[in-house]
């Protein structure tokens, strides 16, 4: 796979768990730099954060119910742990 662009946005949904694969969801950071930006669906609560992967892989892993907006801030490799068909029946807007 190629590494993702620098200021590409990604998720921009969230899950509802249905998938082992989605309860939570776990993507590896393996290099670059992020930006992301999570609200839970039911409380309102929200956080942003950057992280980087420096010397080692980064694991992220988003609850249910948490929608989430991905910033590529560096060029990023990312590995996440899901079929593209759970993630298609498993992924809403906000």
């Amino acid at each position: 796979q190629r590494p993702a662009a620098a200021h590409v946005a990604l998720g921009n949904n969230y899950h509802k768990g249905e998938f082992d694969s989605k309860n939570p969801e776990t993507v590896l950071l393996i290099k670059g730099r992020l930006h992301i930006k999570a609200q839970h669906v039911h409380t309102g609560q929200s956080y942003e954060l950057d992280i980087e992967a420096l010397q080692s892989p980064i694991k992220i892993t988003v609850p249910p119910f948490v929608y989430h907006e991905v910033i590529v801030l560096e060029e990023a490799l990312l590995l996440e742990f899901s079929s593209l068909r759970e993630d298609t029946m498993d992924s809403y807007p906000l």
